[in-house]
């Protein structure tokens, strides 16, 4: 049997999984690339690694996330949305400010 502890455990961990993989979903919808979601690992390089990505994959990306989940990026924080474990910290950081 679980204490109440493992199960709120469990819950963040389901949370933080949903939200890394609607994360994905919206960084290869936006970027039009030829992958699946799952491709896409949660700590991989997204925005500024070794893959051609452009201002305008930034820009529509950033946007993407702003729609999905209702967040706003400033110019100077989108440096810092460079991992999808990144974004998905940013994204939780918002909401609880909300």
């Amino acid at each position: 049997m679980l204490t109440q502890a493992q199960v709120r455990l469990r819950a963040r961990v389901s949370e933080r999984q949903e939200l890394c993989r609607q994360i994905k979903e919206v960084v290869v919808e936006q970027m039009g690339l030829a992958a699946p979601p799952d491709w896409l690992t949660d700590d991989q390089l997204v925005i500024g690694g070794t893959t051609d990505v452009d201002s305008i994959d930034v820009i529509e990306v950033v946007v993407g996330l702003e729609t999905r989940f209702g967040v706003r990026v400033a110019d100077d924080q989108v440096t810092e949305l460079v991992t999808v474990n990144r974004i998905a910290d940013f994204v939780e950081a918002q909401r609880s400010e909300a």
